[in-house]
């Protein structure tokens, strides 16, 4: 969540992100491609101007908190279809070495918003 009254709009923020979110154009960053890794906000020269804060709470979160709460829940779910049976995966050991290996391919990249419409 950005403060729009301690902001100094230098971009920083912006700058750092991974995924190339316009932090500094938002009040607050909710967005998918977000990966909650705290870049901006530790890129941010203002104390408090840009804060992780709990969705509808408001309550500033410290990243290893959010980390934590973020393992535990992707363990509890994975945990839970596996023991239930709704884990399924049909690719082969074999297929998932090969694309593995394969993953500084080009068809793999990240387009970063951008797509080009094939006629």
């Amino acid at each position: 969540m950005r403060n729009k009254k301690t902001c100094v709009d230098c971009s920083k923020c912006t700058v750092a992100c991974p995924v190339h979110i316009e932090v500094e154009k938002k009040n607050i960053v909710y967005d998918v491609e977000c990966l909650g890794c705290y870049d901006c906000v530790d890129s941010c020269p203002v104390s408090g101007a840009l804060d992780m804060k709990l969705l509808g709470f408001g309550k500033k979160i410290h990243y290893a908190v959010y980390a934590g709460l973020v393992v535990g829940l992707f363990v509890v779910f994975m945990n839970t279809a596996r023991f239930t049976g709704y884990w399924h995966n049909n690719v082969s050991v074999q297929e998932y070495t090969e694309l593995v290996q394969d993953l500084d391919n080009p068809r793999f990249k990240h387009q970063q918003g951008k797509f080009e419409i094939e006629e």
